[in-house]
């Protein structure tokens, strides 16, 4: 998939606090947020029997969602509120909104959800969002670490569903 020219600029998920579960510096979790969101859009709806939007259109989506915000997503920190068309490209693009376990802001001002000032909280070094798990060699996924649903990128559904919009 090329890169596309709508995409905001290069926004990541970054923390200055050392081992926050919200710093992305692999792309990991950016990635985990993409497979998570593409199965939400394109899930069958309960009252439509039918998915809310093709796979296409979900991969016009994606094209307009940055690293930071597909993290958020991933964390359960924002929600999608709904969809609409691009003024540039004509694509559909998505607007976001910050979940009630997110902190207060972290959409609009860019900030870590869990630091949001950049200080650890409490006593503790890193906060109260430890991964359970230390990442650092590399040989674990940072979304294995992550307590809810099946291990991201796992789902053949959603290998089978990101097969078709490449």
């Amino acid at each position: 998939m090329s890169e596309p020219v709508c995409r905001p600029g290069p926004d990541r998920a970054v923390c200055a606090v050392s081992g926050c579960t919200y710093h992305d510096e692999r792309g990991n979790l950016e990635q985990g947020g993409r497979e998570r969101l593409l199965e939400y859009l394109t899930e069958p709806q309960e009252q439509m029997g039918k998915p809310w939007l093709t796979t296409e259109e979900a991969a016009q989506i994606l094209d307009h969602v940055s690293p930071r915000v597909l993290v958020l997503y991933l964390l359960g920190k924002v929600g999608v509120r709904g969809a609409g068309q691009c003024d540039r490209c004509g694509g559909w693009v998505a607007s976001f909104y910050d979940t009630p376990n997110s902190t207060e802001g972290t959409l609009a001002n860019q900030t870590c959800p869990y630091h949001p000032d950049g200080r650890p909280w409490r006593s503790s070094e890193v906060g109260d969002n430890t991964p359970r798990r230390a990442l650092t060699d590399g040989s674990e996924s940072a979304t294995q670490a992550l307590p809810s649903g099946p291990p991201v990128g796992q789902d053949p559904d959603i290998q089978r569903r990101q097969a078709d919009t490449r």
